[in-house]
């Protein structure tokens, strides 16, 4: 029998908050109950810092109880205004791509990547994060703290070694990516030296982050939009310890970040259409995750320069499941792909909700706008 297409509806939200890269589902009744709404979001934008890119997407019941789902007026944005902790360690970041829950934190992510001609960016190596519980009401507004750590290529090296360990063949490593990315940051703090230099090898492949999900062991599953393997198949990695980067001497006194286990998802990409991870969540050891290009504007990537089939992934819909299995080697995980989208279509953030809802965002100028899909 061929597979049904799950039932899809859009909404379009005029707001000033137009762009979102990642958003979770809201869990906190005392804030939902404050605004009157039904269901909310958590929801990150990539075109700021990280302590000023979160906030509250939500729709209203108080006063529309007659409006559904789909009605954009039932929907409203409440900004999120938090201060840094004093756990934090930098305030300079850039590019909020992710954003991943485990108990009561919320995890937002850098993309850990460069501008589309590069070099890579330390700004953009940093981890944050708050507790919803934590979050306060102050009339109309909602407050709290963060906690920023920027680590610059903590990740990136976790993720390098065990790719490189596990002989994983990626797609063809291109000469503008390694002169752009990897070389060029090199050579722009070789006088400089930060410490962070060290984590930042001449074989290295530069990684973006677009997807993040904590499984039920508590560590993380990181989805890479690039690179991708040979056969133009998304990475996931499993990496413990992230918790660490948030304790004073964490890495010094319980280790750095540890890559435990690597996943490749087989059915997803090929070299015509090499795709990677654009969005992720996970309930329990199910993974939603929305696949697509490896880039973007083809006139600037670098990357595109290389790999100009990189562009022609449409976004795709997919469902599966994360095995047990040892610390080492590489599992293959066969993937349910529930829907392919248009080409206008532009995904950048996956949401599951308990009524059995998957919320799509698309990356828009002028209106935010959702996609909602039955699981």
């Amino acid at each position: 029998m061929p597979k049904s297409t799950p039932a899809r509806r859009d909404i379009q939200i005029e707001s000033e908050h137009v762009e979102i890269s990642a958003l979770t589902a809201c869990y906190n009744r005392r804030v939902l109950d404050a605004f009157g709404f039904g269901q909310a979001f958590w929801v990150v934008s990539d075109d700021t810092v990280a302590h000023r890119s979160v906030a509250l997407l939500g729709r209203q019941t108080r006063d529309h109880k007659d409006a559904g789902t789909d009605s954009p007026d039932a929907w409203s944005i409440v900004r999120l205004k938090t201060r840094l902790s004093k756990h934090s360690t930098d305030k300079e970041t850039d590019d909020p791509e992710c954003v991943a829950r485990v108990g009561g934190w919320i995890y937002v992510f850098g993309s850990h990547f460069g501008s589309k001609s590069g070099p890579l960016e330390p700004e953009r190596h940093f981890v944050a994060r708050f507790n919803e519980s934590l979050v306060r009401i102050k009339g109309n507004k909602l407050k709290t703290e963060m906690d920023v750590c920027r680590v610059p290529f903590a990740l990136h090296r976790a993720i390098n070694d065990a790719i490189a360990q596990r002989d994983i063949e990626l797609i063809p490593e291109g000469r503008q990516v390694l002169a752009n990315y990897i070389r060029a940051t090199i050579a722009a703090y070789e006088d400089e030296k930060p410490k962070w230099r060290r984590r930042l090898h001449h074989s290295d492949r530069p990684i973006n982050i677009e997807g993040t999900a904590f499984l039920p062991n508590g560590r993380l599953l990181v989805g890479l939009r690039y690179p991708v393997t040979s056969e133009g198949n998304p990475i996931l990695v499993e990496i413990d310890g992230i918790d660490r980067l948030f304790e004073k001497r964490g890495v010094k006194r319980f280790g750095r970040l540890k890559a435990t286990r690597v996943f490749v998802l087989e059915n997803v990409g090929n070299p015509d259409q090499p795709a990677g991870i654009r969005a992720m969540i996970q309930r329990g050891h199910t993974v939603y995750a929305v696949s697509g290009d490896l880039d973007s504007a083809p006139d600037e990537s670098q990357v595109l320069a290389d790999h100009p089939a990189g562009f022609e992934a449409p976004n795709r819909y997919h469902v599966f499941e994360i095995p047990e299995g040892p610390d080492y080697g590489v599992a293959h995980i066969k993937v349910d792909t529930k829907l392919t989208f248009e080409d206008q279509d532009n995904i950048e953030g996956i949401a599951v909700t308990d009524d059995g809802l998957v919320w799509l965002a698309h990356d828009r100028d002028e209106t935010i706008h959702l996609t909602v899909l039955e699981r």
